[in-house]
């Protein structure tokens, strides 16, 4: 081969590979989609709410894949169903880590398969967003766990805080229902009384389709406390509330988030208590028109009720008020918030990536979401203080804010 020859050839291979270095630089490093697990209540008895929490949260990954993703990478969302079954959604946990190779997960939603899914991911350092509001996270910098919801008892201490502060309440009985529902609020009410100070002088429990409460009132009311606390729900809050006002039981009544629903305003109408308190969720208030329209709750509410309505149709103030969409919708939007902030330690090791996203989650500031203003430390992971919780009352049918 003559000189000009190899110098030609030397050209050639050097363009070939300043082609090939061209194409490889332009190509993002990393994954070429960020994988997103979702482990959901989809069938079982849990059923209806899982649904729409997947429901929810692929929209909003929908909406940001359609936007251009994060990096410009699209973000594949690998979902499981968990059949609202303990064992099933440990089984989902492993195989999301392990076979799919996700770089977070979000749900369940239920305290039985959040118990299981923190059990299961343990080890596996892969953030772990749930939904119940009956577990805690450890709140502490080597936890890859966070919780979507503020703790349930914070709805108990808020109720029962009032009933002390407002109404002077000392002595207080309990009522709840004898269904799992019932037992999770007593227990509640009990823990809380407890740390508030108040004598809790009697427990009474009734069946949640009762059609007579009398006997357990009429205990209540030889007791002669200053406060009654109900718990669970289902029919017999009609029973409750026609007993209460028969009996003229004329002292403060408390409940739980289940008792602020369109049903049960329903059973106690014209029978509510002179003073009810009920603790609010926030997508409630929105749905109800009791927030102004510039507030942050309203704003994130909305966003998701426009987004809703605009995919599958219905009523904004019926979404809000009576389905479960909004715990997707957050779930998935603070999950992507983090990742968003992320950036580029996304495309490192999986392990990088999984790494970036606990940091991220466990500094949230001031994220906007349905439930409230999230802002996360090492020390908490859910972000969302009790003191941010809204109480309501009812009279003739409607209700009213009352702190």
């Amino acid at each position: 081969m003559n000189k000009s020859m190899k110098i030609a050839s030397i050209m050639i291979i050097m363009a070939l590979l300043l082609g090939i270095g061209a194409a490889c630089a332009g190509k993002p490093a990393g994954p070429e989609t960020y994988k997103l697990g979702g482990n959901w209540e989809m069938t079982g008895w849990g059923g209806y709410y899982g649904t729409q929490s997947v429901d929810a949260s692929n929209l909003y990954i929908k909406r940001v894949n359609e936007a251009g993703g994060i990096n410009g990478k699209l973000i594949d969302y690998i979902i499981h169903d968990n059949e609202t079954e303990a064992e099933v959604t440990a089984t989902n946990v492993k195989k999301l880590i392990e076979k799919d190779q996700v770089v977070a997960m979000i749900g369940p939603i239920f305290n039985q398969n959040c118990v299981a899914a923190m059990e299961a991911a343990k080890g596996g350092y892969t953030p772990l967003l749930w939904n119940t509001t009956g577990q805690r996270p450890a709140n502490n910098s080597e936890s890859y766990d966070f919780v979507n919801f503020p703790r349930e008892e914070g709805f108990a201490e808020s109720v029962l805080r009032y009933l002390r502060d407002v109404h002077g309440v000392q002595r207080l009985a309990v009522l709840a229902t004898t269904d799992e529902s019932g037992e999770e609020d007593m227990g509640y009410a009990l823990t809380v009384g407890a740390e508030l100070g108040l004598e809790v002088v009697l427990v009474e429990r009734v069946d949640p389709d009762a059609i007579d409460v009398t006997a357990q009132l009429t205990k209540i009311k030889a007791a002669k406390v200053d406060g009654l606390h109900l718990g669970g729900g289902g029919a017999v809050i009609g029973p409750m509330m026609k007993g209460i006002a028969l009996l003229e039981l004329d002292i403060p009544v408390s409940g739980p988030t289940g008792l602020t629903g369109g049903e049960m305003l329903a059973l106690m109408k014209g029978f509510e208590p002179e003073n009810l308190v009920l603790p609010a969720m926030p997508p409630m208030l929105v749905g109800l028109g009791l927030l102004s329209a510039d507030h942050p709750l309203t704003t994130a509410n909305m966003a998701f009720a426009d987004a809703w309505v605009g995919e599958f149709g219905g009523d904004k103030a019926q979404i809000l008020m009576e389905e479960w969409g909004w715990v997707g919708w957050d779930a998935a939007q603070w999950m992507v918030d983090a990742m968003i902030r992320a950036g580029a330690r996304l495309d490192g090791t999986l392990q990088d990536g999984r790494d970036a996203i606990r940091y991220e989650l466990e500094h949230t500031v001031g994220l906007e979401q349905t439930w409230g203003i999230r802002n996360t430390s090492p020390s908490d992971h859910n972000g969302i203080p009790t003191k941010e919780f809204y109480i309501l009352t009812v009279k003739d049918g409607v209700f009213s804010l009352l702190q």
